[in-house]
């Protein structure tokens, strides 16, 4: 088992399946909201989206299939917890949770 002895090297580009079956990367969405997440250097940042409102997202941390983070909103800062299975994300922040649908890529040639 990839990964069950703390001291154990994961290969980066080799078959580790948590961070093939972590993909956060994208946007994930339900009727109400959407929320967009990028890797970057200072770990996962992005946007959360609601109506026509806007909600950044900055340092968020990955810990096998969850993550948890910060965005802000007029000037305050909340936390957000997420779970990820298969391409569904169950975000929870502030008592509410969203089940929310991992859009599908776009082929940019497919027109």
């Amino acid at each position: 088992n990839p990964g069950a002895n703390a001291g154990e090297v994961i290969n980066p580009i080799g078959g580790n399946p948590v961070a093939a079956g972590a993909d956060f990367s994208g946007t994930f969405s339900n009727e109400k909201l959407s929320i967009k997440l990028v890797s970057g250097f200072a770990g996962w940042t992005g946007t959360i989206k609601t109506g026509d409102k806007e909600y950044p997202i900055s340092s968020a941390t990955v810990n096998g299939s969850k993550i948890s983070g910060k965005f802000t909103a007029g000037g305050n800062s909340f936390d957000f917890d997420g779970a990820l299975e298969g391409k569904t994300l169950t975000l929870s922040t502030g008592g509410a949770t969203y089940n929310l649908t991992k859009a599908a890529a776009a082929n940019p040639l497919g027109q």
